[in-house]
């Protein structure tokens, strides 16, 4: 029965990564349908689901963070090199999420929304293929990857910084995979 609290706050940190997730994917297929679309409707559809999931991925964070660091207070000390590097991470994220990934989702979605109804213009679509924001969408999901990874072994400064690096590796190697083979992508002229 000593363990009812923190296995509680266990199950609300579990339950917090598990909605993190949630959002990140629908964040990234809101962004990936958007940028398979036709008409500028079908786009704005999209957007508005993967800027909604993005503008929760905070509050899903805070609530994460927050558990988190009554368990470590909990078990853990506090200068544990993962503990470090996971706090890092978040507040990093906690900034970097809505700056490189919020606001220009946003943006494309206020384009998408006022766009004549029709095929999609070729400045939008460039924009919806921009290389800079499928890197950090996917950069940052697969960094988040390696968190959970890093919360599971707990390991060493070393393996704590390259289990982020790493899966913000493997984010970055998906989001070049998924460009190079965008329709847009095969387009003559297209800059991103």
């Amino acid at each position: 029965m000593a363990d009812q609290p923190y296995s509680a706050v266990l199950f609300v940190h579990i339950m917090a990564a598990i909605a993190l997730f949630a959002g990140i994917t629908l964040t990234l297929v809101g962004y990936q349908r958007a940028r398979a679309s036709s008409t500028t409707g079908e786009a704005a559809m999209w957007l508005s689901l993967a800027v909604r999931a993005d503008h929760a991925l905070p509050l899903v964070a805070l609530l994460q963070l927050g558990s988190g660091a009554w368990l470590v207070r909990d078990r853990w000390p506090w200068d544990a090199a993962w503990v470090e590097v996971a706090l890092a991470w978040f507040l990093a994220m906690l900034v970097l999420g809505p700056l490189l990934n919020g606001r220009p989702l946003a943006a494309l979605s206020r384009e998408a929304r006022r766009a004549a109804h029709g095929p999609l213009p070729p400045t939008l679509a460039s924009r919806l293929h921009s290389r800079r924001l499928a890197a950090s969408l996917f950069g940052m999901a697969g960094s988040t990857v390696g968190m959970v990874w890093l919360m599971a072994t707990k390991p060493g400064l070393a393996g704590s910084v390259a289990a982020v690096t790493v899966g913000a590796a493997v984010g970055l190697v998906v989001a070049r995979a998924l460009s190079a083979t965008s329709p847009s992508s095969q387009r003559e002229g297209v800059r991103r």
